[in-house]
């Protein structure tokens, strides 16, 4: 009798575990689906894969030039590879990142009060030779997610023409 008993107990238990896991299950994929439904209705130009770090599921992402919704968005949701257009304001010059491919780095502030790392590729881009803390940057590029903020790379054209071309706009000059 009590082995019935137990076996009754951890069929229940186990119900309730699967139940739960299934129902965690449709409540993310609703919350997936909100987010692509919201995302898309920023505006409905190009669009690009972007990748939910949570799931590792690709998400159609827009081209928009709402870009700190995108970027906010991202953030929220931890995503990498969303192709975004926006501008700041340069908080911090950084040392050049010389590991591999050389990178210019600064850190901008956006309207909305985050910090993102820019990344530049100066080995296929020219450099910002006059950038100067307080100068005012425009950005097309790849945002990922960090807990910091996050990072802008792909900041120039596509040598291989495989991805979609960034740039920083500085003082109206463009740098690609």
């Amino acid at each position: 009798m009590k082995n019935f008993i137990i076996i009754i107990l951890l069929c229940a238990l186990i119900g309730s575990w699967v139940y739960f896991l299934l129902n965690k299950s449709n409540q993310h994929t609703e919350t997936t689906q909100t987010t692509q439904i919201q995302t898309q209705n920023i505006t409905q130009q190009n669009t690009k894969p972007s990748v939910d770090k949570n799931t590792n599921q690709a998400i159609e992402t827009p081209v928009s030039n709402n870009g700190l919704q995108l970027i906010q968005q991202a953030f929220n949701h931890q995503q990498r590879d969303v192709l975004v257009e926006s501008s700041g304001i340069v908080k911090t010059l950084l040392k050049d990142d010389t590991e591999g491919s050389q990178h210019q780095r600064f850190i901008l502030q956006l309207p909305n009060n985050m910090t993102v790392l820019v990344a530049h590729n100066i080995d296929l881009a020219p450099r910002i030779l006059d950038l100067q803390v307080g100068d005012t940057v425009e950005f097309k590029g790849d945002y990922m997610y960090n807990s910091k903020g996050g990072s802008i790379h792909w900041t120039h054209k596509d040598p291989r023409g495989n991805h979609p071309d960034g740039y920083l706009k500085h003082k109206g000059n463009i740098y690609q």
